[in-house]
């Protein structure tokens, strides 16, 4: 999503040029790096169980937000280029927080579950999980873009 479609719905769908999506991809990252911070105050009034499960519930709804925010149901003077990037942004910003959340609840889990003699071959099966969907928007999407 992050590789694939924002950069079309951007660029191409909503004509924001190079250096505005640079800023909003900045954003994102800035989020990534808050999210840990965020996550250790939340874990101190929270299980770590909870805190995925509700994570992954706002990121969802987020995701969802971002879908009928960009779609044709709001009406196009709402949809041009700086209130969009503001919108989006923000949804972005609090979906990346949440994303790097739940990485860091779902490693400090994993660690606190599986015993440490099989912990690095459960490690690799999940890291293995969890990096190939990465790549199948680039081969699946990606030649439908062009």
């Amino acid at each position: 999503m992050f590789s694939v479609l924002l950069p079309y719905m951007f660029l191409q769908k909503f004509g924001v040029s190079e250096t505005q999506y640079g800023l909003f991809s900045s954003v994102i990252c800035i989020g990534m790096v808050v999210g840990p911070g965020v996550g250790l105050l939340w874990d101190r009034f929270s299980t770590t169980e909870n805190i995925i499960s509700r994570a992954m519930s706002l990121t969802s709804l987020m995701m969802v937000g971002l879908a009928f925010y960009t779609s044709a149901f709001v009406p196009q003077y709402y949809q041009t280029p700086i209130p969009l990037m503001i919108g989006t942004g923000v949804f972005m910003f609090v979906a990346s927080v949440l994303i790097s959340i739940i990485n860091v609840c779902i490693a400090t889990h994993i660690q606190k579950t599986v015993p440490l003699e099989i912990l690095g071959r459960v490690g690799s099966v999940i890291s293995t999980l969890i990096m190939h969907p990465c790549q199948l928007d680039k081969w699946y999407l990606e030649p439908c873009w062009k």
